[in-house]
């Protein structure tokens, strides 16, 4: 909805990294949040915006229609999925020696 386009950014509040919590406004006029929300594609944060009422509505519309993550048959909350150990081992993420260095370097196959 928003790639290659240009949108107004609508500062609300700036977090503890210092990055910029607002509403995403569509050259359109539509609210980029609110879009997402209503697809399913996004959790409201209750924590942070426990009055609006509008993310509660199109959060509760997306569940009941299945959209976007509720489709799942038991979603995890962001909150919930950064508390669970999602490491691997690192042997899984990278070779043990640089490309460089490789013995079977050059050799045709």
């Amino acid at each position: 909805m928003a790639l290659g386009k240009t949108v107004t950014v609508i500062e609300e509040d700036v977090d503890r990294y210092a990055r910029v919590v607002g509403a995403v406004i569509l050259p359109d006029g539509r609210n980029l949040n609110r879009e997402i929300l209503a697809a399913g594609l996004a959790w409201w944060y209750r924590q942070y915006a426990p009055d609006d009422t509008v993310a509660r509505i199109l959060e509760s519309k997306a569940r009941k229609d299945r959209r976007g993550l509720w489709a799942e048959a038991d979603p995890v909350p962001p909150w919930e999925w950064r508390k669970q150990d999602h490491a691997r081992p690192r042997s899984n993420l990278r070779r043990s020696e640089p490309r460089s260095q490789r013995r079977d370097q050059g050799r045709r196959r």
